[in-house]
């Protein structure tokens, strides 16, 4: 089985083999199978600049997604430097191949593209993955928000 770990639109792979994967592998309808909301998601945000760099496991012999990681492309600041970056979601490996390593070669692959990476929502099934990867868990992220017109939420918040 010759597996190629890559970007999506370096593969050549349509994004609508990416949708079909999610649909077919989320255990719940999602909204990644929809075409606009695919786009809009993963290669319409400015720093994708119109491709699609979610990352897929793809068996080249019979044209099968194995993994995918939903990416978008981030600039993060540390110490005023600019560093590539990536936020990651929507990661799924097929019921057939988990286990098999899919997963931790799609966050190696990652890893060694993009200096800075932020996931959100870690289900508990994928932390361990993450964290023999080198990653780090911080139970929650504080959140700061700044309400410019406070009279047109007062009715909706305590």
């Amino acid at each position: 089985m010759a597996v190629k770990i890559g970007f999506v639109h370096e593969l050549n792979i349509s994004s609508n083999l990416v949708q079909e994967f999610y649909e077919k592998n989320w255990l719940r309808k999602i909204a990644l199978s929809n075409q606009k909301f695919y786009d809009w998601q993963f290669i319409s945000p400015p720093n994708n600049l119109n491709n699609d760099f979610c990352v897929v496991a793809y068996n080249q012999s019979n044209k099968k997604i194995l993994g995918v990681m939903g990416l978008n492309k981030r600039d993060f600041y540390l110490c005023n430097k600019k560093k590539s970056g990536a936020e990651l979601t929507t990661w799924i490996v097929s019921e057939n191949y988990k286990g098999s390593g899919i997963g931790a070669k799609i966050l190696l692959y990652i890893q060694q593209n993009f200096e800075v990476l932020l996931g959100m929502g870690i289900s508990q099934e994928a932390l361990p993955i993450y964290m023999r990867s080198g990653f780090r868990y911080l139970e929650s992220i504080p959140r700061f928000i700044k309400i410019v017109n406070f009279d047109n939420i007062k009715n909706h918040s305590k």
